[in-house]
């Protein structure tokens, strides 16, 4: 499957993970095992794609503050939960039906923010990641969609440093 916005084209899979395959030996090839899934999250032409979303320090600045709001809800909780799969599935949901021969669907205009399609079953929850993204969307002036995306790739990355 592939995700495209505006600043990163992701490549994201799910499949069983074979027999013998370590989290050591699939990290070399960029994939994550957990759970008997192998989870796979690849940046490409991360340079052309930065450059297509305006002045937006993405690595940076946006990063980190994803990174502080994962870590202030996981503390919030108190519970060993966190919003960090909210995440992935919001970016999921947001992009995951971009069709990269028609270059067309995905997130555009991130619909989701408004009924119907906040309200569909499928939707249901993602907006409480939604809302926590605001202020950071806010902060920065970049699309939903992409900060919806960008911030299921920081979750991702988040897994990989820490397998």
């Amino acid at each position: 499957m592939t995700f495209k916005t505006n600043s990163e084209v992701l490549l994201f899979s799910l499949f069983p993970a074979q027999a013998g395959t370590t989290a050591a030996s699939a990290w070399k090839r960029g994939l994550i095992v957990t759970a008997g899934v192998t989870f796979g999250v690849v940046a490409l032409n991360s340079e052309t794609a930065h450059a297509l979303s305006g002045k937006v320090d993405w690595e940076g600045s946006v990063r980190k503050d994803i990174v502080k709001l994962i870590e202030d809800e996981e503390e919030r909780r108190g519970d060993g939960t966190g919003i960090g799969p909210t995440l992935i599935r919001l970016a999921w949901h947001a992009s995951g039906t971009y069709d990269c021969k028609a270059k067309n669907g995905g997130s555009n205009g991130a619909t989701m923010r408004f009924c119907p399609e906040g309200n569909w079953g499928a939707n249901q929850g993602l907006c409480i990641a939604r809302r926590m993204l605001e202020p950071i969307q806010a902060k920065y002036g970049c699309s939903f969609a992409d900060l919806w995306t960008f911030a299921g790739k920081v979750v991702g990355v988040l897994i990989l440093n820490h397998s």
